[in-house]
């Protein structure tokens, strides 16, 4: 009997632990730059027969490419390291309610 009281008087602990815990505001989209690259304008076809014209556009395309890789690349690099932020976290939290469950383990064995 006391087991079961035990219990239960626990489960307002666990309510209170996991409604208590501390949230992470999350970062409004708004944070997050966008890209600055400048896309080339596409000269009409009469323009693009001038090789000099030609030769322009796409040396500006090369670097309009190269700035939307480095754009990625950063991108791809801050979410790698939110995820790693918001694995440890998990992980943190994994390791409070293994605490607490052992706790409330013992406490039910002593008051067999």
């Amino acid at each position: 009997m006391k087991k079961i009281v035990l219990a239960a008087g626990a489960l307002p602990l666990v309510l209170a632990f996991s409604a208590g815990a501390q949230q992470a505001p999350a970062a409004p989209a708004a944070d997050i730059p966008k890209a600055n690259c400048n896309a080339p304008q596409l000269p009409g076809s009469k323009m693009m027969e001038e090789q000099n014209v030609r030769r322009r556009f796409e040396n500006d395309m090369k670097m309009y490419g190269a700035c939307m890789k480095s754009y990625v690349s950063e991108r791809q690099a801050a979410a790698q390291s939110l995820q790693a932020q918001a694995r440890a976290q998990a992980e943190a939290g994994n390791a409070a309610v293994a605490e607490y469950n052992a706790k409330v383990k013992e406490m039910n064995d002593l008051a067999k």
